[in-house]
């Protein structure tokens, strides 16, 4: 009984709908952008992400509850590769976020430019993050002339992982084209803990069958 309420209540606010093409309730996205962590990560033992621009790649589903209301369920992939920290010295960095954001369309038929519709949005939700970070160090073997003498080379690695809930805060565009696709841009600010942050912009597509 509660389900079958909930959908007449989805499908009078979608039947409201005044838009000039109305979406569909269930839309499928691929996105990909970069991003630049802040701050220091604690958890992942002494070592920090450091700062850096690494890239991602992500999949959402989404789901319309009305004109200006939806909310997504989101998994990314973040990769980062700093070379070099140090002399010889360089550190790869992955973050698996999976995320669920609320987002919020003000402008429901949103505005027209260059011949084209635009949906601008602002949102927000709550992410687990899982972490991992691989430091390596090397050295290399070789003769010194200057004082004539062979050294060796060296060679080490360390790894270290962590896990953290945090909210984030979002906001971005979204540009109806042909058929059932769509055009998205966003930039995502996610507060993770102890001054470490992860800002990203993203740009995707999205297909509502």
């Amino acid at each position: 009984m509660i389900m079958l309420l909930a959908a007449l209540v989805c499908a009078q606010a979608y039947g409201q709908d005044d838009s000039p093409a109305p979406r569909g309730l269930l839309g499928l996205s691929f996105r990909a952008g970069v991003f630049n962590p802040t701050g220091s990560r604690a958890a992942i033992s002494s070592y920090s992400l450091g700062s850096g621009i690494g890239y991602m790649v992500g999949l959402e589903m989404d789901v319309r509850i009305n004109s200006m209301f939806s909310v997504g369920f989101g998994f990314d992939y973040y990769n980062l590769l700093l070379l070099p920290l140090g002399e010889c010295t360089y550190m790869e960095a992955d973050v698996l976020p999976m995320t669920f954001t609320v987002r919020f369309s003000p402008f429901r038929e949103g505005f027209e430019a260059g011949g084209s519709r635009i949906i601008p949005w602002i949102g927000g939700g709550f992410g687990i993050y899982t972490f991992g970070a691989s430091y390596y160090e090397e050295s290399y073997a070789g003769y010194d002339y200057a004082f004539g003498e062979y050294y060796d080379y060296h060679y080490s690695e360390s790894v270290a992982s962590g896990l953290a809930a945090a909210p984030h805060l979002a906001a971005g565009l979204v540009i109806p084209v042909a058929g059932r696709w769509e055009v998205l841009g966003e930039f995502r600010y996610a507060f993770i803990e102890d001054g470490f942050a992860l800002p990203c912009a993203t740009v995707g597509v999205c297909i509502r069958p």
